[in-house]
């Protein structure tokens, strides 16, 4: 299904695990509860699709584009997020442990109460984000962009932060 348009489309609680879904076109669908594990969804585009509550560890999501997406309690651990577009999605209460998000755009994104543990954030615009409540011990945070970024009740114990720019303590 490389390259595939699946605009608007319907895939509610859809078993799709290990799929290749490469550069596909999947903006406004509704894949809420999917199983996308171990999928390749590399350069693939979700803008406004409703992801809630689907699994997409191990994912490899090089350069995905999820602006606009809805995420809330996303499974994300371990995920290749690697200079992903994430602006403006919600990822409330997603877990990201151990996601490699290096490049990553995250501007405006909704983090409350996200699972960030160990992911690898270096070098991300996070600038807006609302990482309240949001655990991030042990994470990558070097030269991120945190600029604006609601930080309260954020966990940074163990967190690299060299050279990010914004970061309050």
């Amino acid at each position: 299904m490389n390259r595939a348009k699946l605009n608007d489309a319907n895939m509610k609680n859809a078993y799709l695990r290990g799929v290749n879904l490469s550069r596909a076109k999947l903006g406004k669908a509704n894949m809420e509860g999917v199983d996308l594990s171990d999928s390749d969804l590399e350069g693939a585009s979700f803008n406004e699709a409703n992801l809630d509550n689907s699994d997409l560890s191990r994912a490899h999501m090089l350069e995905a584009v999820l602006e606009g997406a809805s995420l809330k309690n996303v499974f994300l651990a371990g995920a290749n997020l690697r200079k992903a577009k994430l602006d403006k999605s919600n990822l409330e209460g997603a877990d990201l442990a151990g996601a490699k998000l290096k490049g990553a755009s995250l501007v405006g994104t909704q983090l409350k109460g996200a699972d960030l543990h160990r992911a690898e954030i270096d070098q991300a615009n996070l600038s807006q984000a609302d990482l309240s409540n949001a655990n991030l011990t042990g994470a990558k945070l070097n030269d991120t962009n945190l600029t604006g970024a609601n930080t309260n009740g954020a966990d940074f114990k163990d967190a690299e932060l060299e050279g990010a720019k914004g970061y309050q303590p």
